[in-house]
């Protein structure tokens, strides 16, 4: 049996009277996402290497989604991160409005560019509602990795909302469900 490389990375066999069968390698879902950020136990270093990540990939060159530039929020509430950063890494523990830092949402940050510009890979389930009277929720999941990315659109804007590892409640939530007819939930 004789084996070659075309010219695109195929294996071709040529082993059967001149017969020509192409064998292509397939994508692994989600192998476009890079590794999770390793926490060592340094608190420091942990924070500071998720939000250079979060720098290069928001502050320094923005994602496009469905052709418009995301932003995020840039105030500088506390004099080090910006506040879009927070929202990614935060959550609200107790319901009370107090967010604490979660480290799952920490080593994550390096998933959410990838998500965004990836929304219509294999794997990748998405989900547009429109929440409220006028604004629309884009909601992108990775299932088997738990983890969701929601994008909000305001007046032709985009705009990181957060990100975050699903628990069972949040995915069983009715916009993960077939939609009602008329509505904007729709899957990709």
């Amino acid at each position: 049996m004789n084996l070659a490389k075309s010219e695109r990375g195929e294996t071709l066999f040529n082993a059967y009277a001149g017969l020509e069968v192409k064998a292509f390698r397939l994508k692994r879902p989600f192998s476009f996402l890079p590794p999770v950020i390793n926490n060592t136990g340094d608190w420091s270093t942990f924070i500071d290497t998720a939000y250079q990540v979060y720098k290069g990939d928001f502050i320094d060159n923005s994602p496009h989604f469905l052709g418009k530039r995301v932003i995020i929020d840039r105030r500088n509430l506390d004099g080090g991160y910006v506040e879009g950063f927070w929202h990614v890494v935060q959550r609200d523990m107790g319901g009370g409005g107090e967010r604490y830092t979660d480290f799952q949402r920490l080593e994550r940050v390096p998933w959410i560019k990838p998500l965004i510009e990836n929304h219509t890979a294999e794997g990748v389930e998405y989900r547009r509602c429109l929440e409220g009277k006028r604004e629309t929720r884009h909601y992108i999941l990775a299932p088997s990795k738990n983890y969701v990315v929601i994008l909000g659109e305001k007046k032709g804007a985009i705009f990181l909302v957060t990100a975050f590892c699903m628990n069972r409640s949040f995915a069983d939530r009715a916009i993960f469900r077939q939609p009602p007819h008329g509505e904007l939930a729709g899957r990709r």
